[in-house]
């Protein structure tokens, strides 16, 4: 498994702060030269730019990677309507964040609700997404899958130390990419922050449980926004022990798009770092494919 790193090693970046359409300010993590190739990293659900640290790191001597933080979420702006914590509203801001930073185009990496984005991308401005790297996530969602991930959403609660911010983490997620204990408190610092009275909470508005109290969106608008990057170069990473991606879904997927690179990464859930050696492996080969 590939080691994980905080911020205080590896690439340096650029913070920016940009406007959404709306006048929310959403935060923008900038790697590497301005001329490179853009990837844009899109994370999970209740993520922010810190989980793509160690990925931007090994990308940044030949691309530039973007990584904004979603609103309500790292260092963006909470949102004070719950209601705008939504796919379609992040969509625009994607768009707002591309035009802000001046990209026309771009390969895309989306890990959970980012592989979903990422699928819209190629419906709602199919002429800036290069390519796609789904990770850990497809049209079927179990719905066992979600639970956990509802009620870690609505957390309100305050850890007192490290220990039990990652004893929480690894309570619901046990599965994820961390070998030692080192990469669990890399996780812990990339899910909590200090509430500024020496108590750590998560790192996002608890309103965006509301949200994921709906129903997701059906598997039959998942296949058609999915097959809509028919033509542009997909891969797929799948964590073998993952309740989000089956491996007879990600097979359906394959055949669908038989071109798509493929990876299966043992030992690791809902998800994969992405620096994982076979992981990094596609990676390259993908990013290969969208700039050829």
């Amino acid at each position: 498994m590939g080691r994980l790193i905080g911020d205080d090693e590896g690439a340096d970046f650029v913070q920016h702060t940009v406007s959404a359409g709306d006048g929310l300010r959403l935060a923008i993590r900038d790697y590497g030269a301005r001329q490179s190739p853009v990837v844009l990293c899109l994370t999970g659900v209740t993520r922010n730019a810190r989980d793509f640290h160690p990925l931007a790191s090994l990308l940044v001597d030949r691309f530039r990677v973007v990584v904004p933080d979603y609103r309500g979420r790292g260092g963006s702006e909470w949102d004070p309507d719950w209601r705008h914590y939504h796919p379609q509203v992040y969509l625009r801001d994607i768009a707002d964040v591309l035009t802000a930073l001046d990209i026309e185009h771009c390969a895309v990496v989306g890990t959970s609700l980012g592989g979903l984005l990422g699928f819209a991308m190629g419906v709602a401005m199919p002429t800036r997404i290069d390519g796609l790297l789904i990770n850990d996530i497809g049209p079927i969602i179990p719905d066992a899958a979600i639970g956990p991930v509802r009620a870690f959403v609505s957390d309100s609660g305050r850890y007192a130390t490290w220990e039990d911010a990652i004893g929480r983490l690894q309570g619901l997620f046990p599965s994820l990419p961390a070998e030692d204990d080192d990469d669990w408190l890399v996780l812990a610092k990339a899910t909590f922050k200090d509430d500024g009275h020496g108590f750590l909470i998560p790192d996002w508005d608890p309103a965006i449980g509301r949200r994921l109290a709906e129903p997701p969106p059906s598997a039959n608008m998942l296949w058609s926004l999915f097959d809509s990057l028919a033509r542009r170069p997909l891969a797929l990473v799948r964590g073998a022990e993952s309740q989000f991606l089956s491996r007879d879904t990600s097979e359906i997927m394959q055949n669908r798009h038989p071109g798509m690179d493929y990876a299966e990464i043992e030992n690791v859930g809902h998800a994969p770092s992405l620096v994982e050696p076979q992981s990094l492996d596609l990676v390259y080969r993908w990013l290969d494919r969208c700039s050829g």
